[in-house]
């Protein structure tokens, strides 16, 4: 058995578990502080950035604005999903979605690559998670700015920033379309709380609930050999109608 994580960031994980028999992808994760290196965009036809300055860095790129000491790309907006370039995407048998912040990320790891797996996560996680992507798409769709090069992705260039951008912009991508989300959602298979999936007849997982949010569990992984419990954000106490986090059943497995 081997567990690879391949997020940087602890508050959304990744994982990668391979088993002798099975190849699982315990949730997708994407970093939106990207978005901060953006020219804002106002709901209230705010003007604020209209009068900016063109940055004054090495090489003279009209879509790069400086407000102060901080320079914006006035470009559409990007953000940084996880990568799978060190992973053979064809080769995972299964994505297990534990929260809607997992679910949040998913298209990027679905549409356009290589993965033809099942995907599972729990009925109110989907819905929670749908309502949120649309509600992200729609102001995406209200900012309709010009297509521009990638020159300012260049390390010299952004590098001579004054503020640096969160992580490097050559890993950054636009946001998926809401015909990726719809595709994406569609692939879903469904679970309820304990109940047992096969997985190509290899491994069974069941979903047990974190009381993080609504929807959201903690997976058992089990093989003929091998059960791996899997922790994802938890909520120990019952508050605002969520289930709370079934202790009881993981007390009873072997450390």
């Amino acid at each position: 058995m081997q567990l690879t994580s391949l997020s940087w960031m602890p508050y959304r994980p990744c994982l990668l578990l391979r088993l002798p028999s099975a190849c699982i992808l315990l949730d997708c994760a994407v970093d939106l502080s990207p978005l901060s290196s953006f020219v804002p965009f106002s709901y209230t036809g705010s003007h604020s950035f209209s009068n900016t300055k063109t940055s004054s860095t090495k090489l003279q790129l009209p879509y790069l604005k400086k407000e102060g000491d901080k320079v914006f790309v006035d470009g559409p907006f990007e953000v940084h999903p996880v990568s799978l370039l060190s992973v053979a995407v064809d080769s995972i048998d299964a994505i297990i979605v534990s929260n809607w912040m997992s679910l949040f990320a998913l298209p990027f790891f679905t549409e356009n690559t290589a993965f033809q797996g099942t995907i599972y996560a729990t009925d109110p996680t989907v819905q929670i998670g749908k309502l949120i992507m649309e509600e992200y798409l729609t102001y995406i769709e209200l900012v309709r700015r010009d297509t521009i090069d990638d020159r300012w992705k260049n390390p010299q260039m952004f590098g001579s920033f004054s503020d640096l951008p969160s992580s490097d912009p050559r890993a950054w991508v636009q946001f998926y379309h809401r015909k990726q989300m719809e595709n994406s959602l569609s692939k879903i298979k469904r679970i309820s709380f304990r109940q047992r999936v096969d997985i190509d007849g290899t491994a069974t997982i069941a979903a047990y609930s974190s009381g993080y949010s609504i929807g959201s569990c903690n997976w058992v992984i089990q093989t003929e050999n091998e059960k791996v419990c899997l922790f994802g954000l938890l909520r120990p106490c019952l508050s605002q109608g969520r289930v709370m986090f079934e202790f009881s059943f993981f007390l009873k497995l072997p450390i």
